[in-house]
């Protein structure tokens, strides 16, 4: 009998376990549903997770790892010694690979959508800050990245910045899941590029401070 490394046995349980929320819902992903799905043993999924939790946790992991690819290889379109890019040219093409995303991968979005919910529900909080930090941290990166190639600076923290990011994803997510509309999601993050691009001014801006004491 074949013995299948850990690595392929995780990955074949989380797609395993997207399929099953996304059938019948986050209730309904008990591991040995989850195994049965993936045609494997409880014993097998035991071994690779250890509990049902860290395998939905790995789930979330896995559904904002590919995100946050996809946003950051947007970026790595341009060639960094092309010269200075427009922010907002840069910024709608990582939202372009966003919706992309979206697009060909509607299931996993959902199951990370019902998993929210599920996790806000039963108390996962840590789940929830885990997704939430993850997302925080490599958008906080991406808008720097972005910057530097656009040369400009951001007129508000870089974390702040990002925060903004994360909520207009965030709603254009939840938006696609409902209604499956793409046009509508290009449009919205088209919006959402423009929006964070005035957020930023050339380097060489100067913002002199105000006199208050004019003689």
């Amino acid at each position: 009998m074949t013995r299948i490394p850990v690595a392929e046995r995780r990955r074949a349980l989380i797609e395993a376990t997207i399929r099953v929320i996304v059938r019948d819902g986050v209730a309904a992903a008990s591991t040995r549903a989850v195994a049965a799905e993936a045609q494997m043993s409880l014993a097998s999924l035991h071994y690779a997770f250890g509990s049902r939790d860290a395998l939905l946790r790995a789930v979330a992991e896995e559904v904002t790892d590919a995100e946050l690819v996809a946003a950051r290889d947007g970026l790595l379109l341009f060639d960094e010694g092309a010269g200075q890019i427009p922010l907002v040219e840069l910024l709608q093409v990582g939202v372009d690979r966003f919706v992309d995303l979206l697009v060909e991968h509607p299931e996993r979005e959902l199951a990370l959508a019902e998993l929210t919910v599920h996790a806000r529900r039963t108390g996962m909080d840590d789940l929830l800050d885990h997704v939430r930090a993850v997302y925080l941290a490599a958008a906080e990166q991406n808008l720097v990245h972005a910057a530097a190639q656009a040369h400009v600076r951001w007129t508000v923290p870089v974390a702040e910045a990002a925060q903004m990011l994360v909520m207009l994803l965030d709603g254009l997510t939840w938006s696609w899941t409902g209604r499956r509309d793409e046009a509508i999601a290009r449009r919205s993050g088209r919006f959402a590029a423009e929006a964070l691009a005035r957020l930023a001014v050339p380097v060489d801006d100067v913002v002199h401070p105000i006199d208050r004491h004019p003689r």
